[in-house]
């Protein structure tokens, strides 16, 4: 499977359209394994969204994404199963990445365990644009977790939260009121 994605990002692509593919875990890990390699030097924009990938295929798509960066800006893994496990990986490589400027995790069972290692993510990441983390159980805990992170961060313009509790509601709202000041 390496091998053909491989061959889809040879040339200087920088789209890569995968969405509803039913990678699974095996295919993420494919993937990060090209990416890794080199292969997508030129890779902006990546959609995996409804591929079916779980917490493994998100770390090593997370360890690709730490490694080798490249010049990939956006990444949708809408509506996975990566969970608080994965959406933590991912979180880890924002950390340090600098390119990233939109990074949609909805529809991913990520919980208060993968928000709050999403907002330690919107503490330290400079370059995130749009976060959306619509649908994600996300309770009062991974709320209070983004709010608090949002306090140090400037860089991020679009916040989105819809389909979680109340309190994370809350935190679009405030943040929404202080992108118009």
């Amino acid at each position: 499977m390496e091998g053909l994605f491989l061959s889809q990002l040879e040339g200087g692509a920088t789209e890569l359209d995968l969405d509803r593919k039913w990678l699974g875990d095996a295919g993420a890990a494919a993937l990060a394994t090209a990416l890794r390699s080199g292969a997508g030097a030129e890779l902006t924009t990546l959609r995996l969204s409804a591929n079916d990938i779980g917490p493994q295929g998100a770390l090593a798509l997370a360890d690709a994404l730490a490694a080798h960066g490249g010049a990939l800006t956006a990444l949708d893994l809408t509506d996975n199963r990566i969970g608080a496990t994965g959406a933590a990986a991912i979180a880890r490589a924002l950390e340090t990445n600098s390119v990233l400027a939109v990074v949609d995790l909805s529809k991913n069972r990520c919980g208060n365990a993968g928000a709050v290692a999403v907002g330690r993510a919107i503490r330290a990441n400079g370059s995130l644009k749009t976060l959306r983390l619509e649908k994600n159980e996300i309770a009062a805990e991974g709320a209070a977790a983004i709010l608090e992170a949002l306090q140090e961060n400037r860089s991020l313009e679009r916040l989105e939260l819809a389909g979680n509790c109340n309190e994370a509601l809350s935190v679009a709202a405030w943040f929404a009121a202080r992108q118009r000041r």
